[in-house]
């Protein structure tokens, strides 16, 4: 009968296994190898760079071999990333920075006031999906749109801004490698999207078709969805019909002077 040898505790593949790395890294000093510096002292220590950590769990623990945002970094590089789709003009947008336009009178001060007020209560996780800002140019619709944004990104809340005109652009690009209807995935599943100055954008059958498609596809999955706007007229009656839809979605006119001509 053949004696098997006496199996190797795991002490020993422990240490057996960092002999034979020290001695690899030995041999490779000696052949020239440098090894990689220190990270820098800015790299976040808890995941190295890398922005997601891995739980030490055992391999039937249903965490165990899955990535994580990590505790230490990941909500503040989730912003960065989120605020990355902002205007830079509208970057320091925030609720408490907004005018409160004394200059008004007092009945235009009140409705600028209460939609600011409405803005703010989208935020919360329960309040209607859809907010549509109506306004002439300069009214601060824009502005409240990206206070929102703000906020959300705040909280690392997905969301994304963009201008009608800038995502249909973004999709024109898409025709060379044919990767348009991907991008356009991009706005139709974010869980929160900014429409900013929608009907602007130059009018063609295409254009329509795109803008139908995102807007009838976040409307049926109730998507929360943000949208800037100066006027209705001229806006395909389907988008218009769903933008009015007052079991899913709020609509604040905002009908004051612009705050722009104020300020020269």
């Amino acid at each position: 009968m053949t004696n098997l040898p006496a199996p190797e505790s795991l002490g020993s593949i422990l240490k057996r296994i960092k002999n034979e790395a020290s001695a690899n890294r030995e041999a490779a000093l000696e052949s020239g190898w440098t090894p990689p510096p220190d990270p820098p002292d800015d790299v976040c220590p808890t995941c190295q760079g890398f922005g997601f950590v891995r739980h030490n769990v055992n391999t039937l623990h249903p965490e165990f071999g899955k990535a994580f945002p990590c505790p230490a970094c990941g909500p503040a590089r989730i912003t960065a990333s989120l605020r990355s789709t902002l205007p830079e003009a509208y970057q320091d947008a925030r609720f408490s920075k907004v005018d409160p336009r004394p200059d008004l009178p007092e009945p235009m001060r009140r409705s600028f006031q209460a939609a600011a007020r409405a803005c703010v209560a989208f935020c919360e996780p329960y309040a209607m999906p859809w907010l549509v800002l109506q306004g002439t140019p300069g009214s601060g619709k824009t502005l409240l749109a990206a206070c929102i944004f703000n906020r959300l990104a705040g909280e690392a809340r997905p969301v994304r801004f963009t201008v009608v005109k800038d995502m249909l652009d973004d999709l024109k690009r898409g025709f060379d490698d044919d990767s348009d209807q991907l991008r356009l995935r991009g706005y139709r599943d974010v869980p929160t999207l900014v429409l900013d100055d929608l009907g602007t954008q130059q009018d063609s059958e295409w254009a329509r078709s795109q803008v139908y498609t995102l807007i009838n596809d976040r409307y049926n999955r109730r998507l929360p969805t943000i949208v800037t706007l100066n006027t209705f007229a001229g806006l395909d009656a389907r988008v218009e019909d769903r933008l009015r839809d007052v079991q899913l979605s709020v609509v604040l006119p905002i009908d004051i002077p612009s705050y722009r001509r104020r300020m020269q």
